[in-house]
Order: structure tokens, then C-alpha cells, then sequence
């Protein structure tokens, strides 16, 4: 997913002219602005790029396979391929975001330099953290959540990841036969406040690890020491040994995701590493399966048909860039494998989605 640098449209020689207060030309605070945009680029691509699939269609059948093709011979030695197979249909929602650079060459000529720049990267950062608050919502939304389509105007309902204590409708994975409760992947601690080791296997990473993934991910807030002060918490600084060999792909075929810049990583519960990032609310922590491929990625983000209209889009209206630019970018979430993750609420012991 990346930015376009070409969003202000093309500058003309009267936006040459354009000073601030302190005598620096808003040509150069935009192209300056450019560095902003390769930072977005690489954020988004590193968080991005393992853990969604981009679709450019408003549904998807997506096929859940058990992970093993099986030959059998019969008394002609003739192979027969056998596979489970189950599939279900997934809307993807669609949304526009739209906002507008609404300085006046006067307001400009009034203001500093710094004080231009912040007011541009203000309207970056917006639209990141729309985009990221629909990730969430995708994320931790446990009820069918009801969208309204913003291309076609139609309704779509986006199932969330697995959701149900009771239910066992999923085939074997690796020989491992699901139980009931297993596909209960939105759970609270018996004793709020207090998560045990056993609940973090139990409710987090069995929960994602059933389903054939075996590179796995705890998210938590920047502001949540639940899992540090749990016994079985290794801090990463303990693990340099185990730190390279997930880095470099170990015995066990592991690697870790690199992460982005708003990420970092605390340390290890059963060899899971734990994250820390702004994505996940205080309270409630997330098993993510990073594996990656075809129908196996956590999510699924939604794309323009036309590719050209993907990514951020302007339409400058005035003489000045900053006059008169409508800047618009659009994005939908859906769980894409509703196995590849698990949201386990630390401060309550019965579910609640956040308010995102």
C-alpha cells in the first residue's frame, strides 16, 4: 500500500510565490513533505503487507483447507487426491475518506514554516488513523458487522473471526479435531485483571494454533504489563539466541514479521512473541497468525477495481495547493481466515468490543 508523492498536484509558478511568515516557500515544505510519505509507505507495508490480502472485489469465497493433501492407491496404483474442503462467502466493505487543505495564501503568509507543515502532516496522519480504526473494527467487532457500501451503496455484512462456544464445524487440521468451544475466539479471563498462563495458551494462542498457523503474534496496548508480569514472561533482552534464530528462520521454519516503526517487541510467552503496538485498546490483547498466503492472512482489505484510484487521491481546485485540494483515500477490513486470530479481553471476565 503505498502513497502517492504527487498529491498536491502539479505546483505552479505561482505557488513559487507563496512565503510563510518566516520566508520559507511552501514549494519546499511539500517537497520536503515527500520524506513523510516514504515513512507511510514503509509503515504500511510492513505492518500491511504479511497479515492482509488486498481484493478489489465486494465478496469472496474463501476455501478453508486442512493443510494436507492425502493420497490414497487403490489395486490399480492409480493415486487419488483427497482434501477436506469448506468455504464460506465474506463481504468486504468499502469506505471513502475525504478531507480538504483549506489554508488561504493569506493564512499562509501568516504562519511559519513549522507551523504549515504540522497543519499538512495533521491531514496525513488522519487518514492513517481512519485507516487503522477500521482495521480495528474488523478486528474486534465479534457480531456479523453491517457496512454500507460507499461505491455501490449497497449493504454488506462482514463476518467477524470465529465466534462460537458451542459450534465444531470445521474440519481437522493437522489431525488435531476441533472440540466444542475451540471456535470461541472472543473470550475474557475468569478473574479480571488477572490473566494466568494457561488462559493466554488456552484463549490466545491454542485458539490460532488449532488452525495449522505456527507463526504466531500476541499484540497488546503500549500501556498493558499484563503479560509481563505473568511467570512465564521472557523479556526479549533474555532471548538474543532466540531473537536471530526468528530473525533468520530457525530449525522449526519460524520467522518473525518485521515489524514497523510503531511496533516493538517486549519479549515471549511460550515462545510467542509479545507486541507492543497502538493498534490494540488497553485491556485486551490479540493472537495474530502471520503466516501469511493465499487465504491463510488474517484480513482482507478492499481495493478500487480501477487501480488507478487506489491509494491517495487530490483533486486541486486552485492556483495555490493549499487553497483548495480535496484529498480522498479508500479502504474496507473483513476477517479473511476466521481462524488466524483471537481476542482475549484482560480486564473483564465476559467479552465486550471495544469502542473504536
Amino acid at each position: 500500500m503505498t502513497y502517492n508523492t504527487t498529491y498536491f498536484g502539479e505546483l505552479n509558478s505561482n505557488d513559487a510565490e507563496l512565503v510563510t511568515v518566516d520566508n520559507i516557500s511552501v514549494v519546499s515544505i511539500l517537497r520536503e513533505l515527500e520524506m513523510d510519505l516514504a515513512y507511510y509507505t514503509d509503515m504500511n507495508t510492513r505492518f500491511f503487507a504479511p497479515l492482509v490480502e488486498n481484493v478489489s472485489t465486494p465478496q469472496k469465497v474463501v476455501k478453508y483447507y486442512d493443510g494436507e493433501d492425502l493420497e490414497s492407491y487403490t489395486e490399480a496404483a492409480r493415486p487419488t487426491s483427497r482434501e477436506t474442503v469448506w468455504d464460506y462467502t465474506q463481504e468486504i466493505p468499502f469506505q471513502e475518506f475525504f478531507t480538504a487543505l483549506t489554508l488561504t495564501s493569506r493564512a499562509v503568509r501568516l504562519m511559519t514554516s513549522e507551523e504549515v507543515a504540522g497543519y499538512v502532516q495533521a491531514k496525513l496522519s488522519s487518514f492513517q488513523k481512519s485507516r487503522f480504526s477500521s482495521l480495528r473494527q474488523a478486528l474486534f467487532t465479534n457480531t456479523n458487522r453491517v457496512v454500507i457500501d460507499s461505491i455501490n451503496k449497497y449493504q454488506t455484512t462482514s463476518l467477524p473471526f470465529y465466534n462460537s462456544d458451542t459450534s465444531v464445524a470445521a474440519p481437522p487440521v493437522r489431525g488435531y479435531n476441533f472440540q466444542a468451544g475451540d471456535l470461541q475466539h472472543y473470550n475474557a479471563v475468569a478473574s479480571a485483571g488477572n490473566p494466568t498462563l494457561a488462559e493466554i495458551r488456552s484463549k490466545l494462542i491454542d485458539k490460532v494454533r488449532h488452525h495449522g498457523f505456527r507463526q504466531l503474534e500476541i499484540w497488546v496496548s503500549d500501556y498493558d504489563y499484563s503479560f509481563e508480569n505473568l511467570a512465564g514472561f521472557v523479556p526479549a533482552e533474555n532471548q538474543i539466541g532466540r531473537n536471530l534464530e526468528i530473525n533468520t528462520a530457525g530449525a522449526n521454519g519460524d520467522r518473525q514479521r518485521p515489524l514497523s516503526p510503531f511496533e516493538g517487541l517486549v519479549g515471549f510467552v511460550s515462545n510467542v512473541p509479545i507486541i507492543k503496538t497502538p493498534i490494540t485498546p488497553v485491556g485486551y490483547a490479540v493472537c495474530i497468525g502471520a503466516d501469511g498466503g493465499a487465504n491463510r492472512t488474517p484480513l482482507l482489505s478492499r481495493q478500487p477495481q480501477v487501480a488507478s484510484l487506489a491509494g491517495l487521491q487530490t483533486d486541486v481546485k486552485s492556483t495555490f495547493a493549499l487553497e483548495n485540494t480535496i484529498m480522498s483515500e479508500g479502504w474496507g477490513y473483513a476477517p479473511n481466515h476466521r481462524g488466524a486470530a483471537a481476542v482475549l479481553q484482560l480486564n473483564a471476565t465476559s467479552y465486550t468490543a471495544p469502542t473504536v
